[in-house]
């Protein structure tokens, strides 16, 4: 199973994409060539790749945990930067880059439910910073986005009360209001990952956030 989900392009015309696959993921041109080849996945792995305007391949990077793991929203900023959102299970989430090196890893969830994951890279595909939001069940987000500064913005879909954190040291800088059963929420962060701000959408039934 490989899949497609999110695409996005800078002002130069590159083309930024990600999305999830089972295995190891193969990259091609349209002669059938290899151009890459993604870390192999234990369940769902998720993949980040950038084309130039011409779609040559310009870099890949993989995240993959102990299961399944979804790769949902993609934005640029005007200086060529990319950002990724969504969700991994349930532990040992690291970040590949294309000589499937570890660049970056995120603390496990809480529970066993989802947590979801904020990734930076810069113009040349090199992670600059990656960020969790966690809680005692599961977290969605599903679209992220940058402004002309390279403040970024993210949905957040969740239970209860959620931790924001850090990478892989696991510390906690800010939390999001608490909901009543299923909440949604807009997070933002500034260019170097410090987390800015929050709005939260409750109601009491089912509330989610879904595009931005």
């Amino acid at each position: 199973l490989d899949v497609g989900y999110g695409v996005a392009t800078d002002l130069q015309g590159n083309v930024a994409a990600i999305g999830y696959y089972s295995g190891s993921g193969i990259l091609y041109n349209n002669s059938g060539t290899v151009l890459g080849v993604l870390q192999g996945g234990t369940e769902y792995a998720i993949y980040v790749i950038k084309l130039s305007t011409s779609g040559t391949l310009q870099w890949y990077a993989s995240m993959d945990g102990a299961s399944y793991d979804y790769g949902y929203g993609v934005a640029t900023d005007p200086q060529g930067n990319v950002y990724a959102t969504g969700i991994y299970y349930p532990s040992g989430f690291r970040i590949y880059n294309s000589s499937s090196a570890i660049v970056g890893q995120l603390p496990n969830p809480v529970s066993a439910s989802a947590a979801l994951f904020i990734v930076k890279f810069d113009v040349s595909g090199v992670l600059q910073w990656a960020r969790s939001v966690d809680s005692t069940a599961q977290e969605e987000s599903w679209s992220i986005a940058a402004d002309t500064s390279g403040n970024v913005y993210a949905t957040v879909n969740s239970h209860n009360i959620t931790s924001i954190r850090y990478n892989n040291s696991g510390t906690e800088i800010g939390r999001l209001r608490a909901v009543a059963g299923y909440g949604g929420h807009i997070i933002s962060f500034d260019p170097s990952g410090n987390y800015q701000w929050s709005m939260t959408i409750d109601g009491s039934n089912v509330d989610s956030a879904m595009g931005i």
